[in-house]
């Protein structure tokens, strides 16, 4: 670990729940440093798709990391918890940049995920096609980082092989979007290529109950 990076540290204003977050001051330069504290997490596997995402310019780029901590570059930018179709668009770029990743990471099992009361949920899904890619899981307003020209994704720790509807079915929960703007993002990623709304309908209420069983475990209230 670089220890220069432990120098001059201020808590980030906005904190994760499973880590800390501050900004280290060193030579002029800001950088991220997140102190590890969630240990069911493979921070290794998180830490190798953000690096494959950083060389595709939609994630901070990792400069050192060890068991504790993991040192970023810093991104200056906002977040925004209103989306205009313009912001949508830029998502959908980078989502469909993000989606082609490639890793060997098993599938998530959506069985785990849920109450036991949701199965039935999960019979529905094979009516449907498959788009299995490594997706975010985790798109809420503070994992995105609207930066000048350019959008980038933070916080992988939840990153696996599930369907690309997992991570649109997000945007659509986490940043409320009514109908239309569904289906503007719905024709943004898929093009000529047919949409599934109904899929996205589905795949909006697994991650509803997903979000719901996360925070019950983490007794977060």
């Amino acid at each position: 670990m670089h220890k220069k990076y432990l120098h001059n540290l201020s808590k980030y204003s906005h904190q994760g729940i499973c880590n800390e977050i501050f900004i280290s001051q060193e030579d002029n330069h800001q950088y991220v440093v997140k102190k590890l504290l969630n240990t069911k997490t493979d921070h290794k596997y998180s830490a190798s798709i953000q690096q494959k995402a950083s060389l595709f310019k939609i994630a901070p780029k990792i400069l050192a990391k060890d068991k504790e901590f993991l040192i970023m570059q810093f991104i200056e930018g906002s977040h925004k918890q209103k989306l205009r179709r313009e912001d949508i668009r830029q998502i959908i770029i980078l989502l469909k940049k993000f989606h082609k990743i490639t890793s060997k990471a098993k599938r998530v099992n959506l069985k785990k995920l849920l109450k036991q009361k949701d199965y039935h949920l999960l019979k529905y899904l094979n009516k449907f096609p498959k788009n299995m890619a490594v997706v975010h899981s985790d798109l809420n307003y503070k994992n995105i980082i609207f930066a000048k020209n350019r959008v980038y994704l933070i916080d992988f720790e939840y990153s696996s092989i599930n369907d690309i509807y997992f991570d649109l079915a997000s945007i659509c929960v986490e940043f409320r979007l009514n109908n239309l703007e569904q289906r503007y993002l719905l024709g943004q990623y898929f093009k000529q290529k047919r949409a599934n709304y109904k899929k996205l309908e589905l795949y909006k209420d697994i991650y509803k109950r997903v979000v719901d069983v996360w925070f019950a475990k983490n007794m977060i209230k």
